[in-house]
C-alpha cells in the first residue's frame, strides 16, 4: 500500500511539474504542439482541441485549470474522470490517459475511469488497449443501474451523458476498427438498448447507423436489413440536437430514400453545421460504405480519401476510414 501511495504521490507531483512548465510554455509559445500518436499512414499526430459548437475556448481553458487544481487536491473517480475528459477536449489524449491511470491507481475497479481511458485509447489508435479496457469497464457494469455523468461547472457543464451506453459505443468502435464486425455489432446493439430506455433518439440513431455497417460486414445482411427497416425516427425527433444528423442522412441513403451524391452538396453542409468541414467527412464516409456494402471499393475509394483528409484526426469517420483504406488499399497513399 505504502508503495502503491508513493506512486501516486510521485505521479501527482509530475503532473503539477508538468502543469507550471505548459502553463509557462504556452505563454512563450501559445502554438505550442504536443506529439500524441501517429495514422494508419505513418503521420505524426498533434494535440488539436475537439471541435464543439456551443465550446469557449476561454471557458474550457478556465474549466481545465480548475479540474487540475481538484485533481490534485483530491483523487477521486470523479476529479479524475472529469479532469481526464477535458483534457480530451484540448486534444490532450495522452495526458488524460496518465491522469485516468493515476485514478486507476487508486480505484481499479472503476469502470467510468475504464471507460473514459478507452476512449482516449480508440482516439490514438490503440485498439487493442481500448478494447481491453472496454471489455472490463463492460463487466463491472454488469448488473448496476445506468449511470449518468457528473456535472461540471454551471459555466462549462458537459453533456450528463449515460456512461454505459458510451461504454458500449465505444467498444463497438474499437472492435470495428479491428475488423471483428460481428463482436462490434453486439455492442453497438447493446449501446442502441441504453438508449432506448431513456429515449435518447440520438444515441439510437448513432447505434443504428453502426450496427447496420457492423452487421453488413460481419455477412449477417439479414440482420443488418431488419435493423434499417425498423429505424422509424425523423429529423423532428432529432430536433434537440444536431449530433445525430449525419448519422439519420446517412441512415437514408441505405434506406436508398437518398441520393449517396447529395450529401456533399455546399447548400447542405452549409445548413448542417457551423463546421462543414467535419460533416464533409461524415459524410464522405458514409457514401464510401454505401459503395463498400456493394463491393465497389474503388468506387468507395475517392469517398474514404476525404474522409481521412479532415484536420480533426480523433474524428471517427478518420479512425475507420483509415482503417477501411489500409485493409482495402495497403500501402497505397491516400
Amino acid at each position: 500500500m505504502t508503495n502503491k501511495k508513493t506512486a501516486v504521490a510521485t505521479l501527482v507531483v509530475g503532473l503539477i511539474s508538468a502543469s507550471v512548465c505548459q502553463v509557462a510554455m504556452a505563454q512563450a509559445d501559445d502554438e505550442k504542439r504536443y506529439y500524441q500518436t501517429t495514422s494508419a499512414f505513418g503521420e505524426k499526430l498533434y494535440t488539436a482541441e475537439l471541435p464543439a459548437l456551443n465550446m469557449s475556448a476561454q471557458l474550457l481553458d478556465r474549466a481545465l485549470v480548475e479540474a487540475e487544481a481538484n485533481f490534485v487536491a483530491e483523487i477521486t473517480v470523479d476529479s479524475a474522470t472529469w479532469y481526464g475528459r477535458l483534457l480530451g477536449y484540448k486534444g490532450r489524449h495522452r495526458k488524460a490517459i496518465e491522469v485516468l491511470t493515476v485514478g486507476l491507481e487508486e480505484y481499479p475497479d472503476s469502470p467510468k475511469l475504464l471507460r473514459h481511458r478507452a476512449h482516449r485509447y480508440f482516439s490514438l489508435r490503440e485498439f487493442d488497449n481500448s478494447i481491453e479496457d472496454g471489455l472490463e469497464a463492460a463487466r463491472l457494469f454488469e448488473g448496476k443501474f445506468l449511470e449518468r455523468e457528473k456535472p461540471g461547472p454551471e459555466y462549462f457543464p458537459g453533456d450528463p451523458d449515460i456512461v454505459q451506453f458510451y461504454t458500449y459505443y465505444h467498444l463497438g468502435q474499437a472492435l470495428f476498427a479491428t475488423r471483428s464486425f460481428a463482436d462490434a455489432a453486439d455492442w453497438f446493439d447493446r449501446a442502441m438498448q441504453v438508449s432506448m430506455a431513456h429515449d435518447d433518439h440520438s444515441g439510437v440513431t448513432s447505434s443504428v447507423y453502426w450496427f447496420y455497417l457492423s452487421a453488413m460486414r460481419a455477412g449477417d445482411i439479414a440482420a443488418a436489413k431488419a435493423r434499417l427497416d425498423a429505424y422509424e425516427l425523423t429529423l423532428d425527433d432529432l430536433r434537440d440536437t444536431t449530433e445525430a444528423h449525419s448519422y439519420f442522412d446517412g441512415l437514408q441513403v441505405f434506406k436508398r430514400n437518398r441520393s449517396p451524391q447529395s450529401f456533399l452538396s455546399p447548400d447542405q453542409l452549409a445548413s448542417m453545421s457551423e463546421r462543414p468541414d467535419l460533416i464533409a467527412a461524415s459524410n464522405a464516409y458514409t457514401v464510401a460504405n454505401y459503395y463498400i456494402n456493394q463491393a465497389r471499393p474503388e468506387l468507395a475509394k475517392p469517398y474514404l480519401r476525404r474522409a481521412v483528409q479532415v484536420d480533426t484526426w480523433a474524428l471517427f469517420a478518420r479512425i475507420q476510414a483509415e482503417a477501411d483504406w489500409v485493409y482495402l488499399f495497403g500501402d497505397e497513399k491516400p
